[in-house]
């Protein structure tokens, strides 16, 4: 899904949730140009609930990946080892 598609499914109906955790798979897929990081920038500071969405996606998988640690990652085709977040790729969106 194209960034500006989630910028407008948005607007018509996905909620902050959706969009978020749209925008989440979104930036750790590839490539992610500058005008990815961008348009993900002016989502996020459109409505308040976007950068709140967006920082509840990062908690959650921050809480996955350590009960997958925790549980030594035994099932590799469920778990979330290989996908692991990179939080640079927001440009600190987490703060």
């Amino acid at each position: 899904m194209r960034t500006q598609d989630i910028l407008m499914r948005n607007k018509d109906g996905l909620s902050a949730e959706e969009a978020a955790v749209a925008w989440f798979v979104r930036l750790r897929g590839e490539p992610v140009t500058d005008g990815d990081r961008a348009a993900f920038e002016a989502w996020r500071k459109i409505d308040p609930a976007h950068a709140d969405a967006y920082r509840v996606m990062e908690r959650l998988w921050t809480a996955l990946d350590q009960i997958d640690r925790r549980l030594g990652g035994r099932n590799e085709a469920e778990s979330t080892r290989g996908f692991s977040p990179d939080w640079s790729a927001t440009g600190g969106a987490a703060s």
